[in-house]
């Protein structure tokens, strides 16, 4: 393809929208989407935001974005790009946001991202990188939102995240993850949304040093039981979501230190639940949801009912509440069934 198409914006230059994408001069923006580009195009001065995505761009070569330090966005989703060298990203110093998702991306050489400084967004979903490392973030060091959403992930070494100190958002859901080695989660401090959501998670070690975390999604992992050591350094949290973790038993003071929680306990495997879940101090109060669980209808589960009329507690059948015993029962959920106890 012949790249000099791209090298200006003057006059507001059209190209052919099929083929060729489109280039404004007036926002700046350049798009080439869906038209077989191998390689990245000439990109024209002052552009400052790049949309390449759905391309067969393979390879990124060193100076491709020289020139490139107005650019805000770079969109290279749905390429052919298998590894990322250490200098391809030279140019880029005020970039914001990238998005590298749905790549056969396998291997992001130290120092790929070491002079993106202002870059807030980065994207890996849907990648084939199967280890990170924390020289592979160096320079991150404005990093609010990382996204590694199915990336073939399956155990993360202490200090992966250290180089990133503003992250407030991380994704780390659909791998293979089972366990957490200590010093994981160290140097991300303003943590504030962790999503951990389907992988093989039996057990959880510590989460000190994530005292801000506020939101923290657990379900559809195997948990199978909840004590209370499981939230050691937890002080923050706000919502925990621990939906359809075959969990069949909650120790008691499991909750104990989070006075307000919206809590996800539905699609497990619960017969009863006792209040000393939340310890011997009343909470500021809980948003319960307890949905699809086999619950055994006695009076055992009757201080939710007692809690809600205090007012410390949401009790939510979202999914729908149902009494599984005893057999024969004539009650058809817990609210029935307590008021006749």
């Amino acid at each position: 393809m012949d790249t000099s198409l791209f090298t200006s914006l003057a006059g507001a230059v059209l190209l052919s929208a099929a083929l060729f994408g489109s280039i404004c001069e007036a926002s700046q923006w350049l798009t080439v989407t869906n038209a077989g580009l191998e390689e990245i195009p000439e990109i024209p001065a002052h552009t400052t935001d790049i949309n390449l995505m759905n391309n067969n761009i393979g390879c990124i070569f060193p100076g491709s974005f020289t020139g490139c330090n107005s650019c805000l966005t770079l969109n290279l989703k749905q390429n052919r790009i298998g590894f990322l060298f250490s200098d391809i990203l030279q140019g880029l110093s005020v970039l914001e946001t990238l998005n590298l998702d749905s790549n056969p991306l396998s291997i992001i050489y130290a120092g790929t991202f070491s002079q993106l400084h202002r870059l807030m967004s980065l994207s890996l979903k849907n990648t084939e990188l199967g280890e990170i490392r924390a020289d592979m973030f160096e320079g991150l060091d404005n990093l609010r939102e990382l996204t590694l959403r199915n990336s073939s992930l399956s155990e993360l070494s202490p200090g992966t995240f250290s180089t990133m100190p503003d992250l407030l958002y991380l994704d780390l859901s659909f791998n293979s993850l089972s366990h957490f080695t200590g010093g994981v989660w160290e140097g991300i401090p303003e943590l504030q949304y962790l999503k951990l959501s389907v992988n093989n998670i039996k057990t959880l070690g510590s989460f000190r040093g994530l005292e801000k975390l506020g939101s923290l999604e657990l379900d559809f992992n195997p948990l199978r039981r909840v004590t209370p050591n499981m939230w050691e350094g937890l002080t923050s949290l706000k919502a925990l979501n621990l939906l359809n973790c075959s969990i069949s038993s909650v120790a008691p003071n499991s909750f104990a230190n989070m006075p307000r929680l919206a809590l996800y306990l539905d699609m497990n495997e619960l017969k009863t639940l006792h209040r000393s879940i939340f310890g011997t101090a009343q909470p500021e109060f809980v948003s319960l949801h307890l949905g699809k669980n086999p619950l055994e209808c006695d009076s055992r589960l009757c201080w939710i009912m007692e809690a809600e009329q205090e007012g410390w507690m949401s009790f939510s059948q979202d999914y729908g509440l149902r009494c599984s015993s005893p057999t024969g029962t004539q009650w058809s959920d817990l609210e029935e069934a307590c008021r006749e106890w």
